[in-house]
């Protein structure tokens, strides 16, 4: 039989397209052609529904067919042939059909399982073929096909060929050596054949045709560290990185950019080397507190960019450095006023404005409150060290701080000075302070040296009747003999008076004088208060002194006397309403005398009620009963009480008393 091989002119096409278009694209393309059979081409085999228990491996022809009996072929090929770090261009598996008796559509299917689920070219059976007998397993078997060809009855001594580079390029990636194919058709009646690897004609045999090209390995850059970690802007940047190629052979490049923000700043390229660590600098006089830098990285190998990699950071803010600090005096007595003086001012890189802020040490103990630049020298003794600590501040932070001290010359207030002053008391120093009281042990010192000095606060506002304030004694004598009170009434039975007190004229300046007035109660009232200010003029041309004129304060009648004199007004005027009455010569003249007493205590009382002195805030104490003002005070109201008593017994005896004989005369 003479051997024809058509031509297929849509595989021509293919190939023409590939050789075109692929290969030129590729770096190095290789083709290989695996034939060979028992290594290239590892096993074929045809599996029957008709003898579904029969192996058909040694058949020199595998066939495909629809059904009656249906008919699948299955072929493993070798890969290892193909060198590590390729790229599958292409891959064609081809087989020669002999006998082609109808037109289906054959389709090429990818094998997942090489082991042919533990059957091999000698034991696959219809019944155990790795993809179900029908066809349904999608566990080992790609059930959609990869490609596809079409015979048309009359193909008989062709090359067929299905295009499998997905299943090649895979198997390839996933390192495996193998790649199984199975093909199975769903239409047609009738039978295609194509000769196996067992047939003697060995160029006839199925062969898979693969192209491949070493492929270009992407250089790789880790990303950016800019150090230091933490950037002031008097730091240079550095960005590190480090740039890797799996081709060891290229010659690798990095484009590099530094941004200020969004905005490119200057960029560059250097040449690098594969696997070591390279970097990039931005000096210092380029940045400004609060800017963010980024450093990016691009590496390159002269065929391919990889991929871009960046780092940022932001420039933080400089703190002041530390000031110089000198306290002067440099040897100061104990009344020596000090003074923390700022010999080399603080410096900032950012160049903000800079305060200071103070705090003053005695002893290395933190004094309260005293955060001035001078300290005064009564709080200063003999012996202490004061030591001044200055902080700068650019309005973000603070610096690092200066501090300078001194040493106050002068001896230390010790026990047995013969004062008692400091923390020293009658327990810790008797010589100076006296002894604690004993016998008993009741605590209260029964000699001393010491003299309580009380400082009291103001008081406070009338609050449920009642003001306070707070006294302590300064010398710490352990003692409340002379401690002023600490709280007095200052509700209903007392009415604040104001009760100016006034400094004398100061001199005539600009031809004003003034003076300083003060409530000495602490009414809180100001609408009385004297001038303190007034016009003057100099004759002489020397300054006028003296005394302004004394303005007296208001003094409001006393109203500790007002209820006695209202009682007697009240008995005066019941005993003049029965004066007239018919009465004995005997009463009348006790009434008389009744009558004149009233009236002379109505006169004291009141003249007392102007004369006694008045309340100026202070708590009204009772008087003791030794006051002789507080015998007057109880014999008048005894007498009128006895005096109202009287004149109301007396009323209810008169027949008629004065107001009966007014109406009569009315009549």
């Amino acid at each position: 039989m003479k051997l024809e091989i058509p031509i297929n002119y849509s595989k021509i096409i293919l190939f023409a397209i590939f050789t075109i278009l692929i290969i030129p694209l590729s770096v190095s393309a290789t083709t290989i052609k695996l034939q060979t059979a028992d290594t290239e081409n590892l096993a074929d085999a045809s599996v029957k529904s008709g003898s579904p228990n029969l192996n058909y491996g040694t058949d020199d022809s595998l066939e495909v067919k629809l059904a009656s009996p249906a008919i699948n072929s299955y072929i493993m090929f070798n890969l290892s042939s193909i060198p590590v770090n390729q790229q599958i261009d292409s891959a064609y598996v081809c087989m020669f059909l002999w006998n082609d008796q109808t037109t289906p559509n054959i389709t090429a299917h990818h094998v997942f399982d090489h082991t042919w689920d533990g059957q091999n070219e000698t034991t696959i059976t219809w019944n155990n073929q790795v993809c179900g007998d029908d066809f349904d397993n999608s566990t080992n078997c790609n059930l959609t096909a990869e490609d596809i060809i079409t015979t048309s009855n009359d193909d008989d001594n062709t090359w067929q060929c299905w295009s499998v580079v997905n299943m090649v390029a895979n198997e390839y990636a996933n390192n495996d050596d193998d790649v199984s194919i199975v093909f199975h058709t769903e239409e047609g009646g009738t039978i295609d054949k194509f000769y196996s690897k067992e047939y003697t004609n060995a160029s006839l045999r199925p062969y898979l045709n693969i192209t491949y090209s070493t492929t270009n390995n992407v250089p790789v850059a880790t990303t950016p560290t800019i150090t230091p970690a933490t950037v002031y802007t008097t730091d240079t940047l550095n960005c590190s990185f480090t740039v890797t190629d799996a081709d060891v052979n290229d010659s690798l490049s990095v484009n590099y950019t530094w941004y200020n923000g969004s905005t490119a700043f200057s960029s560059g390229t250097i040449n690098v080397t594969n696997g070591t660590s390279n970097s990039i600098t931005l000096d210092s006089s380029n940045t400004i507190k609060g800017e963010t830098w980024n450093c990016s990285v691009i590496p390159y190998d002269g065929t391919s960019y990889g991929t871009e990699k960046s780092a940022a950071k932001t420039i933080q803010n400089s703190l002041p450095t530390a000031p110089v600090i000198d306290v002067l005096p440099n040897s100061p007595d104990d009344d020596d006023d000090l003074a923390a003086n700022i010999v080399n001012v603080s410096t900032d890189a950012d160049n903000d404005s800079i305060t200071y802020s103070y705090q003053w040490y005695k002893n290395n103990v933190l004094q309260a409150g005293q955060t001035a630049s001078t300290l005064s020298n009564l709080l200063t003794s003999g012996g202490e060290t004061w030591k001044c600590v200055v902080t700068p501040n650019d309005g973000t932070g603070n610096g690092a701080t200066g501090e300078d001290s001194v040493n106050i010359s002068g001896a230390a207030p010790f026990c047995g000075d013969g004062s008692c002053n400091g923390a020293e008391t009658c327990s810790s120093c008797s010589a100076d302070c006296g002894s604690c009281g004993g016998g008993g042990g009741g605590g209260t010192p029964t000699t001393t040296t010491c003299e309580a000095n009380w400082t009291c606060t103001d008081w406070t506002a009338c609050t449920n009747n009642y003001q306070i304030r707070t006294c302590v004694d300064s010398n710490n004598c352990e003692t409340t003999v002379g401690k002023p009170i600490e709280k007095k009434y200052c509700g209903l039975r007392g009415q604040c008076v104001v009760e100016w007190e006034c400094t004398d004229w100061g001199e005539c300046l600009n031809n004003i004088q003034t003076r300083t007035c003060t409530d000495k109660n602490s009414c809180g009232i100001t609408a009385t208060k004297p001038v303190e200010s007034q016009d003057c003029i100099s004759l002489s041309g020397e300054p006028v002194t003296g005394s302004a004129i004394s303005v007296p304060p208001y003094k409001a009648p006393n109203p500790y006397y007002v209820v006695p004199t209202l009682l007697l007004l009240v008995t005066l005027i019941a005993i003049a309403s029965f004066s007239r009455a018919k009465v004995s010569k005997k009463t009348k003249n006790i009434i008389m005398g009744l009558h004149i007493s009233l009236i002379v205590a109505i006169i004291l009382l009141l003249l007392l009620t102007f004369v006694k002195s008045p309340i100026t805030g202070h708590i009204i104490d009772v008087p003791d009963e030794s006051s002789p003002i507080t015998g007057i005070l109880i014999l008048v109201t005894i007498i009128g009480l006895i005096g109202l008593g009287s004149a109301i017994a007396n009323i209810k005896k008169a027949k008629r008393p004065l107001w009966v004989k007014l109406k009569v005369g009315k009549k």
